[in-house]
């Protein structure tokens, strides 16, 4: 009876592991004789779909999962563009997004940035203030000129006298 159990074990375990390697077997080639439900299967090479879509796709989780134009969209929406040398047509809105590190103008067109604007208003009120003052002295001047003038018709000597000493 002992002898009949160990043949039995060591028939069983035959059996357990012929079945292993059944499965591994036919683990090892699922991809190439899966059938679905609806009696399609998986492609073996190249798929052409003749103007058909694709539709129901998840995210992608790897680089070479397929992907939903809205999932695209959705992603250059959060990127940062940089723009190439190739001439854009149209117009271009920004929805409220900065455009930045423009360098300095070298052409009548071209766009500045806010530091540059700033430093040629400085530049500007400088100048401002500086024909400001040019012309409130031009504005002595003539005042003194018209003193002058007054006098001479009046007291030629006297109205000298006052010019020479302002």
């Amino acid at each position: 009876m002992a002898r009949t159990k160990r043949t039995m074990d060591a028939a069983v375990k035959s059996l357990i592991s012929e079945n292993e390697q059944l499965i591994l077997a036919t683990n090892e080639n699922i991809s190439q004789r899966v059938m679905f439900l609806d009696g399609t299967s998986l492609p073996e090479n190249h798929q052409n779909y003749n103007d058909k879509r694709i539709t129901n796709l998840g995210e992608p989780v790897e680089d070479t999962d397929a992907t939903t134009k809205c999932f695209i969209v959705n992603q250059l929406r959060k990127r940062t563009f940089q723009v190439t040398s190739e001439v854009a047509q149209g117009h271009l809105k920004m929805n409220n997004h900065k455009i930045y590190g423009l360098a300095n103008p070298t052409q009548n067109k071209d766009t500045v940035h806010k530091h540059y604007t700033d430093s040629q208003d400085v530049y500007l009120q400088g100048l401002i203030t500086n024909l400001t003052s040019q012309v409130e002295a031009l504005q002595t001047r003539v005042v003194r000129l018209e003193r002058l003038s007054l006098r001479e018709s009046t007291e030629p000597a006297e109205a000298a006298d006052t010019v020479a000493r302002e």
